[in-house]
């Protein structure tokens, strides 16, 4: 039987947009909305290697809630939302 498992953070965007921070489906990994911005600070540095330590920082601490560490390589994609195609549009993510 195939193993899902979905990790959300609590984030009121998850519920918002329907999408969980990580979801493994038995050896995929597939994580979303990953940022720069420090979970705990809630700041985003203005050094774009800061940002990008801080994303792969990131990934690995939702990587290691699904006890999925391991993980031996990653394919980055880059999808750009249009927040107004959205129900709700903008307003609904101010």
């Amino acid at each position: 039987m195939i193993e899902i498992v979905k990790l959300k953070t609590g984030s009121r965007y998850e519920d918002l947009a329907s999408y969980s921070r990580l979801v493994s489906v038995d050896n995929w990994i597939f994580v979303s909305n990953t940022a720069g911005r420090n979970p705990l600070t809630q700041e985003i540095p203005e050094d774009v290697t800061e940002q990008t330590e801080q994303v792969l920082a990131n990934i690995e601490r939702a990587l290691q809630a699904v006890d999925r560490i391991e993980a031996y390589g990653a394919r980055v994609v880059q999808v750009v939302g249009i927040v107004d195609r959205l129900e709700g549009g903008a307003a609904a993510f101010a």
